[in-house]
């Protein structure tokens, strides 16, 4: 029977270090938010001259979105080389860089790829699941869809760490954006509704305005990633009306 209880109080004990340790995380990752988040804010955004030049320049609704920092280059630059043959991708790509070298590498490598160079000092180091600069990174790419959409701006945000074997615009996914406010890729391909995240196509409109507004307005303090609270905004249905896009899309590109 000593024993039983031992074994119990040790789980016990076990629990509530695991709770506390993720409440410290949480704390921590969310006071890292609350310094840094005017370098990401949807206000700069909007006040940009620089944004707003580029905003100008992109004349289709499948400009493809892509985030990174100087950590993220490899990636970003494998992605160009095997998509360069597909039609239509290097001319909607526009890579947001996060710092001077990763902005000054696309540029020497692919200098006619569209790119916004938005230097976010807090955003300079590896990312971390959970940790504070992810949360910011968040924060940031809602934002800055928020400022798309605002813009007047249909795009997709996408993710450079994907092999394309098939050019998505080539795709025919009109039946699934027509009827939808916001398109996600999904985490499973069947019993569960869980956004995967990584890639999503917005139109330009009132839901989508009101499901960013508010995905942007909660990240600010929720500790949660992004695409758990945007299959919640999903699920819950107040602001937009959410599609998805067949699974094997995605992981068939």
């Amino acid at each position: 029977m000593l024993k039983v209880r031992c074994v119990r109080h040790s789980i016990h004990v076990l629990l509530l270090a695991l709770i506390l340790r993720k409440v410290y995380n949480g704390y921590h990752a969310m006071s890292f938010v609350d310094q840094c988040k005017d370098q990401v804010s949807f206000e700069s955004l909007m006040k940009s001259e620089e944004l707003q030049k580029v905003v100008q320049k992109l004349n289709s609704e499948n400009t493809l979105i892509l985030m990174q920092n100087q950590h993220a280059v490899n990636m970003t630059m494998n992605w160009l080389c095997n998509t360069e043959d597909m039609e239509g991708v290097h001319e909607n790509a526009l890579i947001v860089c996060l710092d001077n070298e990763a902005d000054q590498i696309l540029a020497q490598h692919f200098p006619t790829v569209k790119r916004l160079k938005w230097v976010v000092p807090c955003l300079n180091k590896h990312f971390n699941y959970g940790d504070g600069l992810y949360q910011l990174f968040f924060l940031f790419r809602s934002n800055f869809a928020r400022a798309m959409v605002e813009y007047g701006k249909s795009f997709w945000m996408i993710q450079q760490d994907t092999f394309w074997r098939k050019n998505l615009l080539a795709l025919d996914l009109s039946g699934h954006i027509n009827t939808s406010d916001v398109l996600f890729d999904r985490a499973a391909e069947a019993g569960g509704s869980l956004i995967a995240g990584g890639y999503y196509r917005a139109q330009s409109n009132a839901g989508s305005k009101a499901f960013f507004k508010k995905l942007s307005s909660d990240l600010e303090w929720w500790y949660a990633p992004d695409n758990t609270y945007m299959t919640y905004l999903c699920a819950e249905g107040s602001t937009a009306k959410c599609g998805s896009v067949p699974f094997n899309v995605v992981i068939g590109l």
